[in-house]
């Protein structure tokens, strides 16, 4: 079974990206671009990571975070901050809201495939597994 990615990104070149990337890495990749469109997704799909970006239109990706969290049908989800401000400072907000991860914008496509697979593992496969 393929592992399954939710991509939160409100730039939609951002999200086109980000999707053929993952998707050529072999994970089941869905994308939206607002938080409420975020949580929605996540409750219906259950994906193993959520790509989370910080500033999104409305409600904030650390926000949407936390709600994802906080609800019992979506708090074991793995959520990766993704954002172009990398000061010490949000990095601990993006931790203490529940992120696992924090990836800093623009990132390679490398690096993104590279932390994905550090924080879910590969394609089809559990962290860990054999």
């Amino acid at each position: 079974m393929r592992r399954s990615i939710l991509v939160v990104e409100n730039d939609p070149m951002s999200r086109r990206l980000a999707e053929r990337v993952l998707t050529a890495g072999g994970y089941d990749v869905a994308c939206v671009g607002d938080a409420e469109t975020a949580l929605e997704s996540a409750r219906t799909r259950k994906p193993d990571l959520v790509l989370m970006d910080v500033r999104l239109p409305g409600m904030d990706g650390l926000e949407a975070t936390r709600r994802l969290l906080a609800d019992p049908a979506t708090a074991d989800v793995a959520v990766a901050a993704l954002s172009a401000q990398a000061f010490d400072e949000d990095v601990r907000s993006a931790m203490d809201a529940g992120c696992v991860d924090y990836l800093t914008k623009p990132i390679g496509a490398r690096e993104l495939l590279e932390r994905v697979s550090e924080i879910i593992g590969g394609s089809g496969r559990r962290k860990g597994s054999r």
